[in-house]
């Protein structure tokens, strides 16, 4: 059986506090983009082997922190065997949830194949692989607050605007993103916000994370003002980096950015 796993960008992404169990408490909304992955997997009788094969972008780090075969191996039926393939399209280490998307996908599509171990719960399956994980169950417009444990679904429709997104080829690592961040508990209501036009929400909707990663990364320093630009009303950072987005409510504008050729959708 095969899926399609999708990515995310982060409107706004505010980091408000450090917890006591070391995470951080954010607040963001999460919106669902048209940049896949494709995960197939095959079930078998046997004893619970995992043959994990993929093509495409390079996967760094070693498989079994890979969060496709955590989540085979910590919530799959022992007594099957899996064979997946994994095609890597959305570029990690670009803050827009491939490696999270692709875990929770695994588990949904266990589901689908009846090799999910009975009395799992989705939801809290996938947040026992990572803390983005929890938005990709609904796999909608989402404020989502605490370390990601808390989702709560927005009537936020992007149709009729465009979307460009610029990876620039840096791998930001989670550690490196947090360690420049500094939390502010910011009184922002998100929905209100969003609930207005996109060129209103530059003064708003903050990715706390921007600053201190393009301080990290200059060659990061000019992509959201050029995407502004280029006629973008909105652009941002998108999770912990690196990749950039600008949301544009003209097509004809829209393909007339042509210095920005990477990723280019409808949204």
């Amino acid at each position: 059986m095969i899926d399609f796993p999708n990515g995310k960008i982060n409107l706004g992404l505010h980091v408000t506090s450090k917890r006591q169990d070391g995470f951080h408490n954010l607040e963001s909304i999460f919106y669902p983009v048209k940049v896949n992955d494709a995960l197939e997997i095959i079930v078998k009788p046997g004893s619970g082997k995992v043959n994990f094969q993929t093509e495409g972008l390079p996967i760094e780090g070693d498989v079994e922190n890979n969060l496709i075969v955590k989540a085979v191996k910590n919530f799959g039926v022992k007594t099957f065997d899996y064979e997946i393939f994994l095609l890597k399209k959305i570029p990690m280490g670009g803050g827009l949830g491939g490696g999270s998307s692709n875990g929770t996908f695994t588990l949904k599509l266990l589901q689908k194949l009846n090799a999910l171990q009975t009395n799992v719960n989705l939801f809290e399956a996938s947040m026992s692989l990572g803390s983005d994980c929890g938005f990709f169950v609904s796999n909608k417009p989402s404020l989502v607050k605490g370390r990601g444990e808390i989702v709560s679904e927005i009537p936020l429709d992007l149709k009729g605007y465009y979307l460009k997104l610029v990876f620039p080829k840096v791998h930001v690592s989670t550690k490196v993103a947090f360690g420049k961040i500094k939390p502010v508990n910011r009184s922002i209501d998100f929905k209100k916000v969003v609930s207005q036009p996109p060129i209103q929400w530059s003064e708003f909707l903050i990715n706390d994370f921007e600053k201190g990663v393009v301080n990290e990364f200059p060659q990061l320093k000019n992509i959201q003002s050029n995407l502004i630009n280029h006629g973008a009303d909105y652009a941002a950072m998108s999770g912990s980096g690196s990749s950039f987005y600008g949301i544009y409510n003209s097509e004809k504008v829209f393909e007339q950015a042509t210095e920005f050729e990477e990723f280019n959708m409808p949204l």
